[in-house]
């Protein structure tokens, strides 16, 4: 009986054991189950995060190489400020952007940097990528050389271009030898593809960096008896020529400037003249008209070859700041010449940013000032000839009091390029001009930049003036530094440069 009991209970003790065993079992199977989905969980999200952190990379070099795109079509559109570009800025600027065919979004800002004088203007552009929430951003910076690093710049330091014999390098004898004199101030950087003569005896003062391209700065010393042993440098003296190749190449046409002219600009037939009114419109005189404007009323004009009654014309500005004066094919009398000043009393300056290109040359017949010629202004004036740019006026007659055929201490601020010929006096020097006025005419006082082909002549030598000069201007001559970040629309560059990569650098995202 005992014994029957007691199997009872240990029977009755052993029974729901494979229900534990199985429930905890189970238990163990769940624990591992959700274990598991988490990690794959976890480890999709992980995977989600990676993606989007290099997509974001991929949207911002996106919106970098299609910035540097549009840079490398207009050397000009890094100018940091928007309002001084074409009035449709870059789509990435200041907002956020679909990358094309992407997922993500970029948006791009310019970073300016300081200008350093005569030395290339570098920018930092900002690129950043956006990516469901996740964004990276990378800076690149990019120098690239332009003639308005330099206040002066020619190929050829030999005077008369249209001599073949005097369009060689280190060309220093009759005639086509030309050199700096006393009382010359240079007030910025210098460069010249060839060397450059200096009069040992004479006082030219150059305040900043002067570069050969040839190698040498020739200091003539011929007369032997002078006091003065060398010229004034304040700056360094950059004879880069010695040891590498480093000449900048001018354009061979301001042909890119029509184009641009045509698409949002104004082209004219010339002869034209073109001077500013107090209201911000600008007067134009021509012959020819325009593309598109209607002729406006007659005016006793003489312009030249034109007949003595012309068309005058008050509008705006162009909207892409360019206008280009061309030759009428039609017509072999189209010289297409342009004629600029600021002529008017109380005198109007040119206001904002705008650029006059010319098939032939351009002919500064008065001063050239700024409505604002402050350090901080933006504006600014560009001059491209095809041909020369003259100080002074050809025109055989003129109806207004105002007119001079070579002016009395003029003021350009402009930056020039005369892509063919030269920057000079005209009347100077017969030939190549078919007059030639005597005396002085005081001082030629070019606040900006230029660059030309051959050495244009301002001044003769002689004791007249009070100085070395017996005909023409003693030279004034000063960098605009605001040409680092204001410049004129459309300006033409060096054919051998291009924008340079510096660095590449991936930094924090801006907060904003």
């Amino acid at each position: 009986m005992f014994t029957r009991i007691l199997w009872a209970t240990r029977k009755n003790n052993d029974e729901g054991m494979s229900l534990v065993t199985v429930l905890s079992m189970g238990v163990v199977g769940t624990l591992l189950a959700i274990s598991a989905m988490s990690y794959a969980l976890g480890d999709n999200s992980i995977g989600a995060y990676e993606r989007e952190w290099v997509r974001a990379l991929y949207s911002a070099e996106a919106g970098l190489n299609a910035y540097l795109w549009k840079m490398n079509e207009d050397p000009q559109y890094y100018i940091t400020d928007p309002s001084m570009r074409d009035p449709e800025y870059f789509p990435g600027e200041l907002t956020w952007t679909p990358v094309p065919n992407g997922e993500g979004d970029y948006r791009i800002k310019v970073i300016p940097q300081p200008k350093v004088v005569g030395e290339p203007l570098t920018v930092t552009i900002e690129a950043s990528g956006r990516v469901k929430g996740v964004t990276r951003t990378v800076q690149v910076d990019m120098e690239r050389k332009s003639f308005l690093d330099w206040m002066y710049f020619t190929d050829f330091e030999t005077y008369n271009g249209q001599n073949a014999s005097c369009l060689r390098y280190q060309k220093k004898s009759s005639p086509c030898d030309i050199r700096f004199a006393d009382g010359d101030v240079l007030d910025g950087p210098i460069k010249s593809n060839d060397f450059i003569m200096v009069e040992t005896c004479d006082q030219t003062t150059f305040r900043s960096t002067v570069e050969s391209g040839r190698g040498t700065v020739y200091e003539d010393d011929s007369q032997a008896d002078c006091d003065v042993s060398t010229p004034n440098y304040e700056g360094d003296v950059n004879q880069c020529g010695l040891t590498q190749f480093c000449d900048s190449v001018l354009p061979i046409s301001n042909a890119k400037l029509r184009q641009d002219a045509e698409n949002g600009g104004y082209v004219y037939w010339g002869p034209i003249e073109i001077t500013p009114l107090a209201n911000g419109l600008i007067r134009v005189y021509s012959k020819y008209g325009n593309n598109g404007v209607p002729p406006g009323p007659a005016q006793a004009r003489t312009l030249g070859d034109a007949p003595p009654t012309s068309t005058v014309t008050d509008r705006l500005p162009p909207p892409n700041g360019v206008i280009y004066v061309g030759r009428k094919t039609s017509n072999p009398t189209s010289l297409g010449k342009a004629y600029v000043g600021t002529p008017h009393n109380p005198q109007s300056g040119w206001h904002g940013q705008i650029t006059i290109g010319s098939e032939n040359s351009i002919w500064v017949w008065k001063s050239l000032r700024l409505d604002d010629e402050s350090d901080t202004s933006k504006d600014v004036i560009g001059l491209i000839a095809n041909e020369s740019i003259y100080v002074g006026d050809d025109r055989v007659r003129s109806d207004r009091p105002y007119w001079m055929r070579r002016p009395t201490n003029p003021e350009i601020h402009a930056a020039m390029l005369a892509l063919n010929g030269d920057v000079h006096a005209y009347g100077i020097t017969n030939p190549p001009d078919s007059t030639t006025f005597s005396g002085c005419s005081g001082t030629l006082k070019i606040v900006g930049a230029f660059a030309q082909k051959s050495r244009g002549v301002v001044a003769l030598g002689g004791t007249s003036c009070g100085n070395s000069t017996s005909r023409g201007y003693v030279k004034d001559y000063v960098y605009d530094s605001r040409l680092g970040y204001v410049q004129p629309p459309r300006f033409m560059e060096p054919s051998n440069t291009s924008w340079r990569q510096l660095a590449w650098r991936e930094v924090p995202p801006p907060s904003a």
